[in-house]
């Protein structure tokens, strides 16, 4: 039932993503090139600096919370500038905190939201609340690039115009997340943590792989990459394939990426074997060709093609066996629905294997369904910070001290 939930609701909303296609391939190029620097955590790091400014504008009590509403500005344009909308550059967050601490910790955790979340009112109001008046765990809302605030005029809702978004969303995240990390302890606070749903479940992951130190992680409703998503999930269905399609056979700069591109799935590096042999075969042959190579005794039509072109990509960019594994991957939990049709998880890498030691939660029912079982997230974001306070020096604000 709820497999057939997430089609049928997949098939009555008419959305659409990467509406415009790949992006320019020069900027894809770029994107492609900085993620070999972001998904090294000793590179990444140095991306940030340690007292990147930080502004509270608003401050106010409600109950046994206190509220902050800051922002800061994105580091991502210093690094890649041009590749972030001008509406994107400035990062906004509200912070929820108890006004007073169960314990001599004071835990906040990262919150990123879901696809369609443009607010803090969901994740506050469901999530954060309760978490800190029932658990005195702390947390930070930060607003998502081309989302609420930041989302450029001519995008349409939460349909990201071309592919290259997704990966800039991605980068700029992980060196927000870097930011608020060091402000954070800055502070005072600690231990910290990160939790995503979906699109924020995989965004918190790759973020969790560049934090310095043993940090919790709960990514619910995603997996080891995005690829499978976007290529053979009931999602597959909102992409214009027709248009990836023809931009992919019209431009040999696209089949140049594959160059660059790495990917930890096995039929991935085979597409990118297929484009760069030197066989006595296939010498002499144009790209075109080349790419026409009958594979396994199947003729390698321009569908699969582009949509190997997009796996790999996605691969590239978002598969966490590309990044550096967490420096405690046991504080990290993945929550999947047993019937997800968005997130197929038997073609590729499982998370155990990029992730040895990460735990993983099976609940009952869909993508959809799922995707509202926030009384369990909750529980295991507050397990997990238990954990990790039970197994490090957090109290001192030394979260890489292992306690004996």
């Amino acid at each position: 039932m709820m497999s057939w939930l997430d089609h049928t609701v997949r098939r009555a909303i008419p959305l659409k993503f990467f509406y415009k296609g790949f992006g320019k391939p020069e900027s894809l190029k770029r994107m492609l090139l900085f993620r070999l620097e972001l998904s090294d955590r000793e590179k990444c790091i140095k991306l940030v600096d340690k007292n990147h400014q930080v502004n509270i504008n608003k401050k106010y009590e409600t109950g046994s919370l206190l509220v902050f509403d800051g922002h800061f500005t994105s580091p991502f344009p210093h690094h890649l500038p041009g590749l972030l909308p001008k509406e994107s550059e400035i990062a906004r967050f509200q912070m929820i905190l108890p006004k007073k601490w169960k314990t001599n910790n004071k835990p906040v955790c990262i919150m990123l939201p879901q696809t369609g979340d443009h607010s803090y009112v969901v994740r506050r109001q469901i999530m954060s609340k309760p978490l800190a008046e029932q658990d005195g765990i702390g947390s930070i809302l930060l607003e998502m690039p081309f989302y609420g605030s930041r989302k450029p005029p001519e995008q349409k809702l939460s349909h990201l115009q071309y592919t290259l978004d997704l990966f800039v969303m991605g980068g700029a995240l992980i060196l927000e997340c870097l930011v608020l990390g060091n402000w954070l302890e800055r502070e005072g606070y600690g231990p910290l943590g990160l939790y995503g749903v979906s699109l924020g479940g995989y965004m918190a992951a790759l973020a969790a792989s560049n934090w310095p130190k043993p940090i919790p992680l709960v990514s619910c409703l995603s997996w080891s990459t995005a690829s499978s998503a976007y290529t053979q999930g009931a999602l597959s269905k909102a992409l214009r394939w027709n248009l990836l399609k023809e931009q992919y056979s019209a431009n040999s700069i696209y089949k140049d990426l594959w160059n660059i591109i790495q990917s930890p799935e096995k039929l991935r590096r085979n597409s990118a074997q297929i484009l760069q042999s030197d066989t006595e075969s296939l010498k002499t042959q144009t790209a075109s060709e080349t790419l026409n190579t009958k594979r396994k005794g199947k003729f390698y039509n321009l569908d699969e093609q582009t949509r190997d072109f997009m796996a790999g990509l996605m691969d590239h960019c978002t598969h966490l066996g590309n990044y550096s594994v967490p420096v405690d991957p046991s504080l990290a939990t993945f929550v999947v629905a047993k019937n997800d049709q968005y997130i197929p998880r038997d073609s590729v890498c499982s998370v155990e294997e990029v992730w040895p030691g990460c735990k993983i939660r099976y609940i009952n029912g869909g993508h959809l369904s799922a995707s509202v079982a926030f009384h369990i997230y909750r529980q295991i974001i507050k397990d997990t910070f238990d954990q990790q306070m039970t197994q490090y020096d957090t109290v001192n604000n030394s979260q890489g001290i292992k306690l004996t």
